[in-house]
């Protein structure tokens, strides 16, 4: 009821309608001044809404669709067995076509969803029940409706507004040659032609990076379950290492280059191990935040170590960023109610090292993942001083000095460990909006 306590020396709840409200401040009300003149401090101006937000160029007009649709039927028809006569690749043009057409018109912005899922419909359909019933029709059908998509939404993400390029951008990274089918001992295999527009986007400045992030986790799919050659490997590298490179990006993008370089199965590019170059980079600059480093780490455990990157010297590198990380964790330890604070960071520490699964393999989808699993590395007694820590934080528990000293025994020479060390600028909790992650059943081996 309005006016009721909550018992003897509670606080007097809300008035009855016509008192006096007894919780108000005493004494005349203080008199508000405005400035007409001048702005608040720190006040800033919302940025101007970008203009890829609102463009609008239909890929066909209403009366193109309304034809397109009056064959869909067929096109769906011929999707599922396979026929490929010239006929028949006219309907799939028009169907695909039509799918994507709706997906450009600005009065369906709010449907992109359910058409994106009509089409992945449509795609997932490809050669279901084809007429010719072996391996290499299918193969071969669903190679002709692949190279299709590619062809027609590629464009589309430069000439579309925002959000009808993430969509698009997610689903040239979803496509797939062939999906798994134990009758005909088809296995998945992602269609690496969809590599070329995806790297258009990463490469191009004017791409929002909401855009480039999902074409950046496209790329790694693609790397881990495609069979792309040398040479898309390669630019894949080159165009990954450059972006990752720039330290002003946003950290959740950051963090998913990273994370996708783990796929990346290059040694050298022109006599350079880029790849362990860049990621080494990450992990020493006190400019990122400890999230897109920990991704450079767990990384570090999956990309090929050639002898021109000395193998050992990755070790040291990931110790030294351990150390850093450890030492932040005591400063700011984790607290009640803030149980997950530090665990993602010191998880994926964890995998620099070790395998997630049975399934974690490296780059080259042959070996284990894992530094302790590459011999070169000569990873065990980093691993054995690391283990505690990441142990500690995954049960949340304090790091002791005596865990961390030790680390910092093997990690620097008693005459370096003199010299001031430079504080860290990135925060702790910080991480582009990513949430820490969560450990589903805890490790596995700790």
């Amino acid at each position: 009821m309005p006016g009721r306590t909550g018992g003897p020396g509670a606080p007097a709840g809300p008035p009855i309608p016509g008192q006096a409200n007894p919780n108000a401040l005493k004494g005349p009300p203080t008199e508000l001044k405005i400035d007409s003149e001048t702005l608040p401090k720190k006040f800033a101006p919302p940025a101007a809404k970008a203009e890829v937000m609102d463009l609008d160029q239909p890929l066909a007009m209403q009366d193109e669709i309304d034809k397109l649709k009056k064959d869909l039927a067929k096109y769906q028809t011929v999707m599922r067995t396979a026929k490929s006569t010239d006929a028949d690749k006219i309907l799939i043009r028009n169907g695909i076509r039509y799918r994507l057409a709706l997906m450009c018109l600005k009065k369906n912005r709010l449907e992109l969803s359910k058409l994106h899922e009509d089409l992945t419909r449509d795609l997932n359909s490809a050669a279901s029940a084809p007429e010719a019933a072996n391996a290499n029709a299918i193969k071969s059908f669903r190679q002709i409706v692949m190279q299709e998509i590619v062809s027609q939404a590629g464009p589309l993400l430069v000439t579309q507004p925002f959000h009808v390029r993430l969509h698009i951008a997610l689903l040239l990274g979803e496509l797939n040659l062939t999906e798994e089918n134990p009758k005909f001992a088809l296995k998945l295999e992602a269609y690496s032609p969809v590599c070329e527009p995806l790297l258009q986007v990463i490469s191009s400045p004017d791409q929002p990076e909401g855009v480039k992030i999902v074409a950046v986790n496209g790329l790694a799919r693609n790397l881990r379950l495609g069979n792309a050659n040398v040479t898309v490997r390669t630019k894949v590298a080159q165009a990954l290492v450059a972006e990752l490179s720039n330290k002003k990006a946003h950290s959740w993008y950051q963090m998913r280059l990273a994370a996708a370089l783990a796929a990346m199965d290059v040694d050298l590019v022109q006599g350079k191990p880029i790849v362990v170059d860049v990621l080494k980079a990450v992990l020493a600059d006190d400019e990122r935040t400890w999230t897109v480093r920990a991704e450079a780490a767990r990384s570090l455990g999956r990309v090929p170590l050639p002898a021109a990157c000395n193998p050992p010297s990755v070790t040291k590198a990931v110790a030294a960023f351990a150390l850093k990380l450890a030492k932040a964790a005591q400063q700011a330890p984790q607290t009640k109610g803030d149980e997950s604070k530090w665990k993602g960071e010191f998880f994926k520490l964890y995998l620099a090292f070790q395998q997630f699964d049975a399934t974690d393999l490296m780059a080259d989808k042959k070996s284990k993942a894992g530094l302790l699993n590459n011999s070169q590395a000569a990873a065990a007694p980093a691993y054995a001083l690391i283990h505690p820590l990441v142990a500690a934080i995954l049960q949340a528990q304090r790091l002791t000095v005596q865990q961390v000293q030790a680390l910092e025994d093997w990690v620097k020479p008693p005459a370096e460990q003199a010299k001031p060390e430079k504080p860290a600028t990135s925060s702790p909790a910080e991480g582009g909006g990513a949430a820490p992650m969560s450990v589903r059943g805890g490790p596995q081996k700790i």
